[in-house]
């Protein structure tokens, strides 16, 4: 398999959603929306590093961030909660795209615990496993009508495999970036 690059992930996830919507708790939004509805919360420095894409099930934003003094073409994705979570949990577009089957509550849910147990950061193993992360897919695929649409676009289209430990892939991503919380507050 060849790898796509960071763009035409972009690209071919757009064209997925033009076709089946029903695959999850996620909905894509135009960028020039985004960036003219749901950026306008933000102060302006932070607006012009976020890259808002979509939006989850509760109104929580999902976007990319340009985390300063990268400038390479993969940049970390960002849950920005209507509940206040916040933080990285994936480091490129790429993972974002093996973590959506599970879910963005499933998201939400292990990025809460990564806040909620800081002194503890490994502790997350015991909490989701790799049998609940199962369980977690399979009632998402029960769920929604056209999850098998997307998961065959993942394997077949953006030739990338479902994260088979999703709170490890997150966990990485979370400590790499843990920066990214310190920089929402400068501003």
């Amino acid at each position: 398999m060849t790898a796509l690059s960071e763009a035409e992930l972009r690209q071919a996830f757009a064209t997925l959603f033009q076709t089946t919507t029903d695959f999850g708790d996620f909905e894509l939004i135009p960028v020039e929306a985004a960036q003219r509805v749901y950026a306008r919360g933000f102060a302006p420095a932070i607006a012009s590093r976020l890259d808002i894409f979509g939006l989850m099930g509760d109104g929580s934003t999902i976007a990319t961030w340009q985390e300063p003094g990268n400038v390479g073409p993969s940049r970390p994705v960002v849950l920005l909660g209507s509940e206040g979570t916040m933080g990285v949990f994936a480091s490129s577009f790429a993972e974002f795209l093996s973590l959506l089957p599970y879910g963005t509550g499933y998201i939400d849910e292990i990025l809460f615990y990564f806040e909620s147990e800081r002194d503890s950061p490994g502790r997350y193993a015991q909490k989701f496993t790799s049998a609940y992360a199962r369980e977690v897919l399979a009632a998402t695929a029960e769920e929604y009508s056209e999850h098998h649409l997307y998961m065959d676009w993942l394997t077949h289209t953006a030739q990338l495999a479902i994260a088979p430990d999703p709170a490890a892939v997150m966990a990485r991503a979370y400590q790499a970036h843990e920066n990214f919380e310190q920089w929402l507050g400068d501003y």
